[in-house]
């Protein structure tokens, strides 16, 4: 079999493949008001100062995810923000396999202390990223994570196949992070 038939028969099959695939949803019960962790969150320095904490969970194993300003406000709806592990151009062969994960993304929603809504284009494919925060208790709080990608290119599509739910445990730990940081902050 020719490599042309193998990609003629990879983007035919690729038409009826799924578009869509949610890849987490996962929550966590949180010290800290909706508005604290809210606040925190929906700002590019916030993000900046989770996305480290939460690389530091991971005990300084794989590759920081960096978070890199685009432009756009500081917080809320149209705060541009990159997501780079390892850093921008980090260059060599391991740039070329943190470009995989590297995305342009931007606040699309921001609902004061209920919902953020972030879309990520990694270029393959696209992510909604959707937190949302709801009162539990006095001072706790229930943040929600969710992400669902979109490929609406039919080769990218095989990579929803081969997209497990292994970020989940990832996010839980940003979500925990977010944690460390408001509660940090709080004590400034």
């Amino acid at each position: 079999m020719s490599i042309v038939a193998l990609i003629v028969g990879m983007i035919l099959i690729g038409f009826a493949l799924p578009t869509h695939k949610e890849i987490a949803n996962t929550s966590a019960v949180l010290d800290g008001s909706p508005n604290e962790l809210f606040d925190c969150y929906n700002s590019r320095e916030g993000q900046q100062l989770v996305w480290t904490r939460a690389w530091e969970r991971f005990n300084g194993k794989g590759h920081p995810m960096n978070i890199v300003d685009l432009g756009g406000p500081d917080s809320g709806t149209g705060t541009k923000l990159g997501y780079y592990p390892g850093g921008k151009h980090s260059g060599g062969l391991r740039a070329f396999f943190n470009s995989i994960a590297e995305g342009d993304g931007q606040i699309v929603e921001s609902k004061p202390d209920r919902r953020i809504v972030i879309d990520i284009d990694f270029g393959f494919v696209k992510t909604r990223r959707v937190n949302t925060f709801e009162t539990v208790a006095d001072r706790r709080t229930r943040v929600s994570w969710s992400e669902t990608l979109e490929a609406s290119n039919p080769l990218s599509r095989w990579m929803l196949l081969v997209s497990g739910d292994s970020q989940t445990d990832g996010f839980e730990k940003v979500l925990l992070a977010l944690e460390d940081v408001v509660m940090e902050k709080g004590t400034d």
